[in-house]
């Protein structure tokens, strides 16, 4: 992928490939839905790298080298995408690190839904 990639169209794309995936799920086709998910974990990766470079010292010092074991999702109303993780400075809370179409980043401590 290129390192231009604007980030609204790699969440679109993420976007598409999730609603490929539940179409997939219903249809119980679950060759689509390894191909989609790579796919979608090849733009996560992506999308991480450009948080990684964008997120200021204070977020980095809490974030994993790569985002394997997040929980990963796109607020389509706000255009933000979130990795989500126990809090390591209050475990058994979630915090949220978000990064939006501009790049800016953001902390949710005790994220709720």
């Amino acid at each position: 992928m290129s390192s231009e990639k604007d980030l609204a169209d790699l969440f679109k794309k993420w976007n598409n490939l999730n609603q490929d995936v539940a179409g997939s799920f219903q249809e119980l086709d679950f060759s689509s839905i390894k191909d989609s998910r790579k796919i979608q974990r090849e733009i996560e990766d992506y999308i991480y790298k450009i948080l990684l470079q964008s997120a200021p010292s204070s977020i980095l010092e809490l974030l994993p080298e790569d985002c394997g074991t997040m929980e990963l999702g796109l607020n389509t109303k706000t255009q933000k995408f979130y990795f989500l993780m126990e809090d390591p400075e209050d475990p058994g809370l979630i915090l949220a690190i978000t990064i939006d179409e501009e790049k800016n980043v953001e902390i949710i401590k005790d994220f709720q839904k």
